[in-house]
C-alpha cells in the first residue's frame, strides 16, 4: 500500500478545486481487492489497460487509412496514445488528475469497430435495419470490453473485467462532446475535448502524408492553429488553459467554431475522395456480411470457420459461449465480436468464408 506521504505528494500537484483526488475509498472498484503497494488506484488502471489483449488489438484497426500496410500511417492505437499524452499534458497543466485523465484515454477507443468510422457507420446500419431499438456506442462497447472480458488476477483467482474504478469506466462511458451525459470527472470531459482535437490535428498530417489534394480553405484554416503539427498542437493546449475555469474544461469559441468548420472539411475529403469512398463501401460489404453469417448460420458451423481460420482448436470462442451460457442474446454477443475484431482479422474471416483461396497468400 502507498504511504501516506506518497498519497499526500501526488495530491499536491492537484491545484484545480475540483481535481479527481488520489485518496479513494475501496468501494471504487466493484470487486474489494488489496491495494497496489507501488502503483496509485488510477496508476493501477493504466497499467491494467495497457496489458490487456483489448488495448493491443488497436494496433491493427483503422484510425483513417483502412488496414495500413505502411508503418508510418497512424492506427487506432497511435491515435490512443496521443490522446492520452496530450490529455495528461493538459491535466498536468490545469491540476486536474494526470494518471486518471490517461486511465480515460488509454481505454476511450477500446471498442471501436475495424475499418475506423466508415466501419462504425456500418455497424450501426445493420443494427438499425436488423434490430429495431437496439443501438451502437463505441465508448459503452469500450467499457462492456474492459469490465467484462478482459481477465485479470486478483490474489490467485482469475477475475473477469479488469475491475477499473469507476472514474474511469465513467470517463470512458461518456467520452464524446456529443454524448447527452457528460463524464461526472473534469478528467473524463478533458479527454473527450482531447479526442476531438488531436484527430482533427493529424488527420490533416495524414492528408499530407499521402499527397492527396487538399482544399485551399481546409489550409488555411489549418494553419491558423500554426504551421507545424506541434505549433498547432500547442496553440490548442495553450487555448484550453486559458479557458478551463473552476467548473469545466473547454475551448474558446473562436477555436471551437474554427475547429467545428476543419472537422466539416475533412469530412468532405473522406466523402468524395476515392481512396475513402471505396473503402466506406468496401467495409459497409464486409460488415454486412460476416453480420448476415453470424446471425443465420448454425454455431456449429460458425465455431468451424473461425477455428479453421485462427487454427487454435482450443481456444474458446467467448461469443458464441456466451450465447450457449445463455449470458448474451446472439444479436448482443455478435455485435460485440465485430466491435472486437481488427481491420485484419475481419478482412481475413471474410476471405475464409467467402473467398477462401486467397488465403494461400497469407499461409
Amino acid at each position: 500500500m502507498l504511504r501516506g506521504d506518497v498519497i499526500r505528494r501526488l495530491n499536491s500537484i492537484l491545484t484545480h478545486p475540483k481535481a479527481t483526488s488520489y485518496d479513494q475509498p475501496i468501494e471504487i472498484r466493484s470487486l474489494e481487492e488489496p491495494p497496489d503497494k507501488y502503483r496509485n488506484v488510477f496508476a493501477v488502471d493504466v497499467h491494467r489497460i495497457k496489458r490487456s489483449k483489448a488495448f493491443r488489438r488497436l494496433k491493427h484497426k483503422t484510425q483513417i487509412f483502412w488496414a495500413p500496410r505502411n508503418a508510418h500511417f497512424r492506427t487506432r492505437m497511435t491515435h490512443t496514445i496521443e490522446v492520452a499524452d496530450n490529455a495528461r499534458t493538459i491535466a498536468i497543466n490545469i491540476g486536474l488528475n494526470p494518471d486518471l485523465t490517461e486511465a480515460i484515454a488509454l481505454g476511450h477507443d477500446i471498442g471501436h469497430p475495424p475499418f475506423g468510422h466508415a466501419g462504425e457507420r456500418a455497424l450501426k446500419s445493420y443494427i438499425a435495419e436488423n434490430f429495431p431499438g437496439k443501438e451502437f456506442n463505441h465508448h459503452k462497447e469500450s467499457v462492456h470490453i474492459l469490465q467484462q472480458q478482459e481477465k485479470i488476477f486478483i490474489g490467485d483467482q482469475v477475475h473477469r473485467g479488469l475491475n477499473l474504478t469507476s472514474q474511469v469506466e465513467n470517463g470512458i462511458r461518456y467520452c464524446s462532446t456529443e454524448s447527452k451525459i457528460r463524464p461526472e470527472t473534469l478528467e473524463g470531459q478533458l479527454v473527450a475535448i482531447t479526442d476531438d482535437i488531436t484527430y482533427v490535428i493529424h488527420d490533416f498530417e495524414e492528408f499530407r502524408e499521402v499527397k492527396i489534394q487538399i482544399p485551399d480553405k481546409l489550409i488555411e484554416d489549418i494553419y491558423k492553429l500554426g504551421r507545424t503539427g506541434d505549433e498547432r498542437l500547442n496553440q490548442i493546449i495553450q487555448d484550453i488553459i486559458e479557458n478551463t475555469d473552476e467548473k469545466e474544461v473547454k475551448i474558446s469559441e473562436d477555436l471551437h467554431t474554427l475547429i467545428k468548420d476543419i472537422v466539416t472539411q475533412e469530412a468532405e475529403i473522406f466523402t468524395y475522395h476515392h481512396l475513402w469512398r471505396r473503402r466506406e463501401e468496401g467495409s459497409k460489404v464486409i460488415i454486412y456480411k460476416l453480420m448476415d453469417y453470424f446471425m443465420h448460420q448454425p454455431l456449429e458451423t460458425i465455431e468451424e470457420v473461425i477455428r479453421g481460420l485462427t487454427r487454435l482448436p482450443q481456444d474458446p470462442i467467448s461469443a458464441i459461449d456466451r450465447i450457449r451460457d445463455g449470458e448474451m442474446e446472439r444479436e448482443d454477443a455478435f455485435i460485440n465480436y465485430m466491435a472486437r475484431m481488427t481491420d485484419t482479422f475481419a478482412l481475413d474471416l471474410y476471405r475464409f468464408i467467402y473467398s477462401p483461396e486467397t488465403l494461400d497468400y497469407y499461409y
